[in-house]
């Protein structure tokens, strides 16, 4: 027999089990390891400054709405109440003056007016160019800042990777700390070493944890950076791993950069906005062409305003015409901003221009001294390598003092730091070239990276 409360129950637990398992599965915000492309994504999301630059584009597109009063009739009813005080004299039949109490009648009226803008001086349609130009400037300013918080999310990932790769190099230098104060133990117990090995075995021991510990605090540091650039809370937990491809160096480096890189171009709307303001406050000095018409109801008694619809009224149209003559000096004023505007405009896209080339630069030279520089450290790393184990062996067999070896792993350890430094920060320099060039989240978003086969992940 069918029971309709055990079906129900079954309802209701299959789903509080459907939503158990959804909670359950991993997603890159709980608990699973992103890589830079899901920290791009989650920042281009859900960052607040990228949410507010939404707002902008919503609020520059409700104000064109606001435009059409420019274009579109305006209708209007109105309804008023009037005293007439009249002075109580009139002149008789013979020409004689005669004075009376006076009276007072009230008129009352209503009624409706409609009012077309025939033109205005080009104000309406150029209000309309304007807000479409404040449009394009809010979605190009959405862009900037998307790219701007990209760049960040990319220097605050490698950083991060910085610090981690730096960590292993540490373990494996303290690992080292300790076999060799091992060997001086046991170097003295045979009758081979001395106290002052061991000692300076076990301050360099506890230096290595102190540098590691130092290390692990970065990375927690690095951590809450990266938080903060794909706009999650700083304390939350965030595992990465190492992308699948290697930033390339570019082939073909432009100095000049894009042309319709978001910050140049948005610089260039701001200009043609100041010029629409220019337009807009030079109407001023042209007549105005407008047309009225009207239906009003009037009469002394309220009761007659209301009464049949051809009685008590008056239809009525016309054609005004205004033409300035004096403003108090308003409009002139208006357009001496408007201009000082356009310079400031014109200012701002020249600045704009020459900080992205600057920053072009500054990027190819740092490209250029640190691919330089990571060939050389590859090399020393071999050549400290070598050295650390050659002096290990000799103090193995009593041909040098403790501080040669330790100076020779310090060496080592350096030159491993070192590589890593330089190479995550040639990482962060290629990203600055592409912001600056105006391709960044081409190259980065949404490709698994740039040149990704030709450049496979080494760890």
């Amino acid at each position: 027999m069918w029971q309709p409360v055990d079906n129900w129950k079954r309802v209701i637990l299959g789903l509080a089990i459907l939503l158990i398992v959804s909670l359950a599965k991993p997603s890159p915000t709980n608990g699973q390891e992103l890589d830079l492309e899901d920290c791009l994504d989650i920042a281009l999301s859900n960052h607040n400054d990228i949410k507010l630059a939404r707002t902008g584009i919503d609020y520059a597109i409700a104000a064109k709405t606001g435009t059409r009063f420019g274009y579109l009739p305006t209708i209007s009813i109105e309804s008023s109440a009037a005293s007439t005080l009249a002075d109580g004299s009139f002149v008789d039949e013979n020409g004689q003056s005669i004075e009376t109490s006076g009276s007072a009648e009230v008129y009352y009226s209503v009624g409706a007016r409609i009012r077309q803008n025939i033109f205005d001086g080009g104000k309406w349609w150029k209000r309309i160019t304007r807000a479409k130009h404040e449009i394009g400037r809010a979605r190009l300013g959405h862009e900037l800042v998307r790219q701007e918080i990209a760049l960040v999310v990319i220097i605050r990932f490698f950083e991060l990777l910085t610090q981690r790769k730096q960590k292993k190099v540490r373990e494996k230098n303290l690992a080292l700390s300790s076999d060799q104060l091992r060997l001086t133990e046991s170097r003295l117990e045979i009758g081979t070493g001395n106290q002052v090995d061991v000692s300076h075995a076990e301050v360099s021991r506890a230096e290595d944890f102190i540098a590691l510990e130092r290390q692990k605090h970065g990375i927690v540091n690095a951590k809450i950076q990266l938080n903060l650039a794909i706009g999650r809370q700083a304390d939350a937990d965030i595992s990465i791993r190492v992308p699948g491809w290697e930033p390339s160096i570019p082939k073909e480096i432009d100095h000049e950069g894009s042309p319709n890189h978001p910050r140049i171009a948005q610089s260039k709307i701001a200009l043609e906005v100041a010029h629409d303001d220019l337009s807009i406050a030079r109407a001023d000095y042209w007549p105005t062409l407008f047309g009225t018409a009207y239906y009003q109801r009037q009469s002394s008694s309220i009761s007659d305003v209301y009464a049949e619809s051809d009685q008590h009224h008056a239809v009525g149209a016309s054609i005004n015409l205004e033409i300035p003559i004096f403003s108090g000096f308003s409009t002139s004023g208006r357009v001496s901003e408007a201009r000082v505007e356009i310079q400031k405009r014109e200012l701002a896209l020249d600045q704009a221009q020459t900080d992205l080339r600057a920053r072009i630069a500054a990027a190819v030279g740092e490209i250029k001294a640190l691919g330089s520089i990571a060939i050389i450290e590859e090399a020393n790393i071999v050549a400290a390598k070598k050295s650390r184990e050659l002096i290990r062996a000799q103090y193995a067999l009593g041909l040098c003092t403790a501080l040669e070896l330790r100076d020779a792993q310090l060496s080592a350890t350096r030159a491993d730091l070192a590589a890593v430094e330089t190479r995550y920060q040639l990482y962060i320099a290629i990203a600055a070239y592409h912001y600056a060039h105006g391709d960044l989240l081409a190259r980065y978003q949404g490709r698994g990276g740039v040149d990704a086969a030709a450049h496979p992940k080494k760890e």
